[in-house]
């Protein structure tokens, strides 16, 4: 019974599901913009992906499955990608990975 106790809930799991979906959407965006910078991708590529993660980050705010806290980040985050901010991205990254352990 003890056991059972400790298991996390639905909410709980999908909570840092959602996390650990949005901190790999912004550190993949992170590194697109960094290649994007160094002229290391083509532009069109990087577009395209950028436009695809702030989309990505934009419905996960819908729906009211997000704590006010990481429903903030994400609108960060998406700031961060509109400015092609890679600095900031990555400081969101780290912020949630510190989310990300709390949950687990």
């Amino acid at each position: 019974m003890l056991i059972l106790s400790l298991a996390p809930t639905d909410a709980r799991a999908s909570e840092l599901e959602e996390i650990k979906r949005a901190r790999s959407i912004i550190a993949e965006s992170a590194l697109t913009i960094q290649l994007l910078l160094e002229a290391r991708i083509p532009s069109v590529f990087a577009e395209g992906l950028l436009e695809d993660a702030g989309e990505q980050l934009g419905s996960a705010t819908e729906g009211g499955r997000l704590a006010p806290e990481m429903i903030a980040e994400l609108k960060s985050a998406q700031s961060a990608i509109a400015a092609r901010d890679a600095a900031s991205l990555n400081q969101i990254v780290e912020r949630l990975h510190q989310l990300e352990r709390q949950h687990e």
